[in-house]
């Protein structure tokens, strides 16, 4: 199988590892990026590498054409946020499958065109909430489905993180979630919550929310957000 990685930073890594993990020796791997750093990041481990090339074995292409033209299976794609829709367009349209980072995109033009592209083609596509998979997750839908605790009445949900710690490998100010224009941003960011909400209950019936720039952190996006939402009772979406 053939996979195409377009970004190879921290989430580009592990996602190929998965991939070469799971493929095993038939996984053949292509990479475009952007940037030519040679940072091994690993088991949440950062390290210097001499080559990401050699050390993981992929082929380098030069544009992201050179890497479709090869014919990819599945495109991963794992560059800035704002990226996100561009590529996954390119790749549909040449009859890839997807996997995209998560979010989706930092606007929605273009999406409806993905979705109708997909369909046509018949092709799978995903977004990387990957935290639906874990078995945490697993165990509380369970609970939640089999009321084993009665009706849910509120629940509250918690993510956080301090964003210069977040890739110490780099100068945060210059990564995508500090920068509006890249798609970063708390809400863009730190979407895992929203999703797992989004998908025991659904869309809510109101939402309301505050936050901002509240932090002294150089970003020019959201570092903070507060969100109150209303959903209809008894509304579990099945698995």
């Amino acid at each position: 199988m053939r996979a195409l990685f377009v970004g190879l930073g921290s989430i580009g890594q592990r996602h190929l590892n998965n991939f070469r993990n799971i493929i095993g020796d038939e996984a053949e791997i292509l990479v475009y990026r952007e940037t030519d750093h040679n940072v091994l990041i690993k088991n949440c481990r950062v390290s210097p590498c001499v080559s990401l090339q050699h050390y993981y074995g992929f082929t380098q292409v030069r544009t992201l054409n050179d890497g479709l033209k090869e014919k990819p299976d599945v495109v991963f794609i794992a560059n800035p946020s704002s990226k996100h829709l561009g590529i996954a367009l390119k790749a549909a349209r040449k009859g890839c499958n997807l996997f995209i980072e998560k979010p989706l995109s930092n606007t929605l033009r273009g999406v409806d065109l993905l979705e109708k592209i997909v369909n046509l083609k018949d092709l799978i596509a995903t977004v990387g909430y990957q935290v639906r998979f874990h078995p945490c997750y697993k165990f509380v839908y369970k609970i939640l489905s089999e009321k084993k605790y009665g009706d849910v009445i509120s629940a509250s949900f918690e993510w956080g993180t301090y964003l210069p710690d977040h890739h110490p490998y780099e100068d945060y100010r210059l990564g995508y979630a500090a920068k509006k224009n890249l798609g970063g941003g708390a809400i863009l960011g730190l979407s895992h919550e929203i999703d797992i909400i989004g998908s025991f209950w659904g869309q809510p019936e109101k939402l309301y929310a505050v936050g901002g720039k509240l932090s002294y952190l150089d970003m020019d996006v959201e570092d903070t957000v507060s969100i109150l939402m209303g959903f209809k009772r008894g509304s579990l979406i099945p698995l």
